[in-house]
């Protein structure tokens, strides 16, 4: 029997558990540790501008409190992520160009209301990280509605971490052609032969123990993300020689 082949190793929020999440150190210790795509995450500012950034507060990862979305653009300048600036789309779309070899850019869309707002706000950057290939996700079914509407050629992609929420796919336009990533334990061989579609991708988030990433492997995922993108990329080939 042919083992399936290994999966692409996403640094999730870049390399996150070594660098402040989801800014360009992260991002460029990313591409240094041989990771084969990055995620991060996708909001509006108070300009309507995209900026990367995960929570809808500022207070956990800057120490300054309020709604991101309220905060002005010179203030989120001048805010610091240990250290660290808060990018903007753009300046991530950049570094994504200059990546070597085939790479993938998993940009995640916050939930929000102003869905078309967010996607028309993101979406100059993500035509702009060719020849990376781009795969857009989202909690929200709302967002990918909108990413459908806007640019259909687009890879969209829905992220759940209960099966419940997969009763969105019976109303999402042109379902089957949604990637699926899925929280890592609600993965196995049955739940992805159920939603198994025809060119459709399975990428599993956040998997930081090599144990559970080799059992992902096993199973066919195409891509698993996580925190720790050097030494899980190590210990899948090592795993990989071994067997």
């Amino acid at each position: 029997m042919i083992a399936p082949p290994l999966p692409a190793v996403v640094a999730h929020r870049g390399d996150s558990a070594r660098y402040p999440e989801n800014t360009l150190a992260a991002f460029v210790a990313a591409l240094e540790a041989g990771a084969d795509g990055i995620e991060c995450d996708a909001r509006l500012d108070g300009a309507g501008r995209a900026r990367v950034f995960h929570d809808d507060d500022t207070a956990r990862l800057t120490g300054v409190s309020g709604p991101f979305a309220e905060h002005p653009a010179a203030e989120l300048d001048a805010l610091r992520v240990a250290g660290e600036r808060i990018p903007t789309l753009d300046e991530v779309a950049s570094l994504v160009a200059g990546a070597r070899g085939p790479f993938l850019w998993n940009v995640e869309l916050k939930p929000t209301a102003d869905a078309e707002r967010l996607v028309a706000a993101c979406l100059p950057a993500l035509r702009a990280a060719a020849p990376a290939a781009v795969v857009v996700s989202s909690f929200d079914p709302r967002v990918l509605v909108a990413l459908h509407r806007a640019a259909p050629d687009l890879r969209g992609a829905y992220l759940y971490e209960d099966l419940l929420a997969l009763r969105a796919l019976r109303w999402l336009p042109d379902a089957d052609r949604l990637d699926l990533h899925p929280r890592h334990d609600l993965v196995d061989a049955a739940h992805l032969a159920e939603y198994a579609r025809p060119g459709r991708a399975f990428r599993s988030w956040a998997v930081d123990a090599p144990a559970e990433a080799s059992r992902l492997a096993g199973l066919g995922v195409a891509a698993v993300i996580t925190n720790r993108p050097g030494p899980l990329r190590d210990a899948l080939r090592q795993a990989d020689i071994a067997s």
